[in-house]
C-alpha cells in the first residue's frame, strides 16, 4: 500500500496502535519522550513494542527535554528519527546521526539540513509543503479534506485492554488514499 503522503502514527502507547501502524504501511511510528505528557511510554515498553514491529521508522518525539536526555534516549532506543519542538531545537543534535523531524507552530525560520516537519496547524502545514518540505500534518478530525497535504499525522490512542483498540476510523479514513 502506498500514500501519495508520508504517514506518521504519533504518541504510541500500545502495541495494537504500532501493529496497525505497521500493517497500514506507515513511515513513522512515533513514541512520546517527555514525561510530562501524558502518552509518554516508559522506555522498557517502548523497546517491547518496537520489537514486536517492522517496517515504520522509528521516531522518539520530545519536548523540552535536555540534550543528554535526548541523547539517552536515543542510544538505548536505536530509534530512526527524533521530534523536537523548533523552539528547542539545538544544533548539536546533528551528532546523533538521526534525522531529525521538527514540530513547528509558527511560520520561522527551518535550520538548514532539515527537511521533514510537523504541525498541528493547517495553515503552517500548507505554507510549508508549498515551500519543499514534507510536512506532517497532526489531524484531528478524520473528516478533513487532505488532498492538500504531502503528510499525515495521526494521534495514537490509549487502549483499555490489550488487543481492545478499534482501528476502523482510521482505516475508514486512510481507505480512499490506499494505492
Amino acid at each position: 500500500m502506498n500514500y501519495p503522503f508520508t504517514l506518521k502514527i504519533s504518541s504510541v502507547t500500545n502495541l495494537s496502535d504500532a501493529r496497525y501502524a505497521a500493517g497500514a504501511w506507515a513511515n513513522y511510528l512515533g513514541f512520546c519522550c517527555d514525561p510530562s505528557n501524558t502518552n509518554y511510554i516508559d522506555p522498557n515498553k517502548m523497546k517491547e513494542i518496537k520489537a514486536w514491529v517492522n517496517g515504520p521508522e522509528i521516531v522518539l518525539e520530545f519536548n523540552k527535554q535536555p540534550l543528554e536526555w535526548i541523547s539517552d534516549f536515543c542510544h538505548e532506543i536505536k530509534p530512526n528519527a527524533i521530534q523536537i519542538p523548533l523552539e528547542f531545537y539545538n544544533p548539536q543534535l546533528i551528532e546523533l546521526q538521526l534525522k531529525i523531524i521538527l514540530e513547528v507552530s509558527s511560520i520561522s525560520t527551518i535550520p538548514v539540513g532539515i527537511t521533514e516537519l510537523i504541525t498541528s496547524d493547517s495553515d503552517i502545514a500548507k505554507h510549508y509543503t508549498n515551500s519543499g518540505y514534507t510536512v506532517m500534518y497532526q489531524i484531528e478530525n478524520l473528516n478533513e479534506d487532505i488532498k492538500d497535504y504531502n503528510g499525515i499525522a495521526l494521534l495514537g490512542l490509549m487502549e483499555d485492554k490489550p488487543g481492545t483498540r478499534d482501528h476502523s476510523n482510521w482505516t475508514a479514513f486512510l481507505e480512499p488514499y490506499m494505492n
